[in-house]
């Protein structure tokens, strides 16, 4: 077994006042990382194409599901024009400058159509295309192993359609019971009311968020981290109206030169905007949810560790003074190791087949084949630290960094190289 007992060195205490500072910078460089990484992901991944293709699928979506949500408040309130008010209210609120254009456009379809079970599925069914491209831009985000079933996929774009509307619905009817209970209350539960109707519009875009997420997010996700990137997103969407509506406050004449297609541009831009806030948002969670696999990554891509590197490394940091074992030839591989300083021997039979030093990393093989050692492994020098890489993060490291596969590889088969080299030496002298 490893001697993971004695891999922990005995540390000088440290006050409380050095410790609060300590973790601040940890925090502070956490979030350094995170931030960087995910802007960086957001370019590769194509973010702003991505986020242009999203706004084309949601500006042609837009009208079905409003069109349903016509038609299912217009059964509650008896009347599609009392919807469309009410609608239009919602709307100012959330689409700066073009909700009277687009939703003149729903009224003069909801009046003129006639409903049926086919009409409706019609509906939703146009509204796929949104989820359906969503989905795949959360896939270049997290890049799942396999791909999902193709039926699979429309019921799920058709759930989350479902889901929009039904969150839609009950801000709808939220806002409806806010525009006729209100009056009724007496002025000293009004303000009461007012205060819980607003927290409950605070909290519904995280949790439609949340919701959003777990269906069509193709991978496995901590709850935490779900709630997380959930936050984040709703407070970037939060913030892209305002500015939107500031640019436009100050400078009216943006998008005059497309005419009477105007209140179009200007709803595909906002559009186009709350969509790459979407996928930004979304970069963020991934980059949380792979925070330890982007600290390791770091020492393959980096030719020198900063401190602010540093400072995250080390909680995956491990001391050994000179002669300690590392691992015994014949454990099992349950991780691989990188040295940060000082230097390990690689022994078998009891001799020495190479010696790893600052940069180089060990370990590799037994653990990506879940093998048995073929080696031991001994500190050669004191205050010898090295940093634990368990296979899960090395398999994001690698899905991530397919230059660093490349890489590895050729270090295996040089390491293999001069592995048999030193066991055929011997031999060859003997002749």
């Amino acid at each position: 077994m490893t001697d993971i007992s004695q891999r922990e060195s005995a540390m000088p205490p440290v006050s409380a006042k050095h410790s609060l500072v300590g973790a601040v910078r940890e925090f502070l460089a956490s979030a350094k990382l995170i931030l960087v990484e995910s802007a960086k992901a957001f370019l590769k991944n194509g973010g702003l194409d991505r986020s242009a293709a999203l706004a084309f699928y949601g500006f042609l979506s837009m009208v079905p599901l409003l069109l349903l949500e016509v038609f299912v408040v217009a059964r509650v309130i008896h009347s599609s024009r009392s919807a469309l008010a009410l609608l239009k209210t919602m709307t100012s609120e959330l689409l700066p400058a073009s909700s009277q254009f687009i939703l003149n456009e729903v009224y003069s379809l909801s009046v003129h159509k006639s409903w049926g079970i086919v009409t409706i599925v019609a509906l939703i069914w146009s509204a796929t295309p949104l989820a359906g491209g969503i989905r795949n831009a959360f896939g270049a985000i997290f890049r799942p192993e396999k791909n999902l079933p193709f039926f699979k996929g429309i019921v799920l774009n058709v759930f989350a359609v479902v889901v929009t509307l039904t969150a839609l619905g009950v801000v709808v009817f939220l806002r409806l019971g806010y525009v006729l209970w209100i009056p009724l209350l007496p002025p000293g539960i009004r303000g009461t009311f007012k205060c819980a109707y607003s927290g409950v519009l605070v909290l519904g875009l995280p949790l439609f968020l949340y919701l959003f997420y777990r269906m069509l997010i193709p991978a496995r996700l901590k709850i935490r981290h779900l709630l997380f990137g959930s936050v984040v997103t709703a407070i970037l969407l939060s913030v892209v109206g305002p500015m939107f509506t500031f640019v436009l406050k100050y400078n009216p004449n943006y998008g005059v030169t497309f005419g009477s297609l105007k209140a179009i541009f200007l709803l595909f831009v906002w559009v186009y905007y709350s969509f790459a806030a979407i996928l930004l948002g979304t970069e963020i969670m991934a980059s949380v949810a792979r925070h330890d696999a982007l600290v390791i990554g770091r020492l393959f891509t980096q030719p020198e560790i900063n401190r602010g590197s540093r400072r995250l490394l080390n909680r995956f940091v491990r001391v050994f003074e000179n002669g300690q074992q590392v691992f015994h030839e014949g454990d099992k591989g349950e991780a691989m190791f990188h040295v940060l300083r000082g230097s390990v021997g690689m022994f078998s039979a009891g001799k020495c087949f190479r010696v790893m030093k600052a940069g180089e990393y060990f370990g590799e093989m037994a653990m990506l084949l879940d093998a048995e050692r073929t080696m031991s492994a001994i500190a050669q020098e004191p205050g010898t630290e090295l940093v634990e890489i368990s296979r899960e993060n090395l398999e994001t490291v690698l899905k991530e960094n397919p230059g660093i596969v490349l890489s590895i590889l050729r270090e295996m088969a040089a390491r293999l190289k001069h592995t048999n080299e030193s066991i055929n030496s011997p031999r060859s002298d003997q002749h």
